[in-house]
């Protein structure tokens, strides 16, 4: 047995220890078992701390990774929708420009002149690349909207029209060109009174050829149904474009007459 005090060995039949002079009676009897000392508690104490350090560590580095993981899916998924928006706005802008292509249909412009940046910037407006997708929206249901009143326009005035200039290219002919057999018309307007369903002017731009500069611009007035030649072309165009009764303008495009109405809004 053992010292309970020193831990020394000591037999049965002695009564004090002979290491530390303590009372065998009072020490507890262990045969065979080693007593827990300082530096047994020591070590206890040292491979619990180190174990709930190691436990610690692997419970941070557990969470450390799974946050990872969360952040690399969620950037995959970031990633993923920035894609099928881009996607999604590419798709919808080839959709609107198929859109505004078909919306002016009939309407005496061909959609490379009309697409064309020198074209829509000269008409005070913006180039398709600058514009929104909204933007293009609206300018959509205009287009809409004045080929609905083209229709309209043109179910009332369209037959006048056509029988009027040809009444006005023979005067001109004859009042202006009577050495020609023909002249080239370049461009036509017509300017409508709204309220009598009647045509209140009849603006043509002449010349003696197709290639020719001598090219006049005349007026003819229903009220006294008479030829005005006039004398400037270009002060004059402006003043029928910016004239609240013009209304509707004829293109001629490799022979073919298309008939344009403007929309007042």
């Amino acid at each position: 047995m053992f010292c309970s005090k020193c831990g020394n060995e000591v037999k049965d039949t002695e009564k004090f220890c002979g290491k530390c002079g303590n009372k065998i009676s009072e020490n507890i009897k262990q045969k065979g078992k080693i007593p827990i000392t300082k530096s047994i508690i020591l070590g206890l104490i040292i491979f619990i701390v180190v174990l709930l350090i190691v436990t610690i560590c692997f419970y941070i580095s557990d969470i450390s990774n799974d946050d990872v993981e969360t952040s690399v899916q969620a950037e995959s998924r970031n990633e993923s929708t920035t894609q099928n928006n881009t996607a999604s706005k590419s798709n919808r802008r080839e959709e609107l420009m198929k859109e505004l292509e078909k919306s002016i249909e009939g309407q005496g412009i061909t959609w490379e002149k009309y697409s064309s940046d020198s074209y829509r910037k000269a008409a005070g407006g913006k180039s398709l690349s600058e514009m929104t997708n909204e933007e293009i929206e609206k300018e959509i249901e205009s287009n809409e909207k004045r080929a609905t009143q083209q229709k309209e326009y043109d179910n009332i005035f369209g037959e006048k029209i056509k029988e009027l200039e040809k009444d006005v290219k023979a005067k001109i002919l004859s009042n202006y060109f009577n050495s020609y057999n023909e002249i080239y018309v370049q461009k036509v307007w017509i300017a409508l009174d709204k309220s009598k369903e009647s045509i209140k002017y009849l603006y043509m731009y002449v010349s003696s050829s197709q290639n020719s500069n001598s090219s006049i611009i005349v007026r003819w007035d229903s009220e006294s149904n008479e030829l005005y030649k006039l004398n400037d072309y270009g002060t004059e165009a402006m003043k029928i474009w910016n004239s609240e009764d013009y209304i509707a303008s004829i293109n001629y495009e490799n022979n073919d007459k298309k008939y344009t109405y403007m929309i007042r809004e």
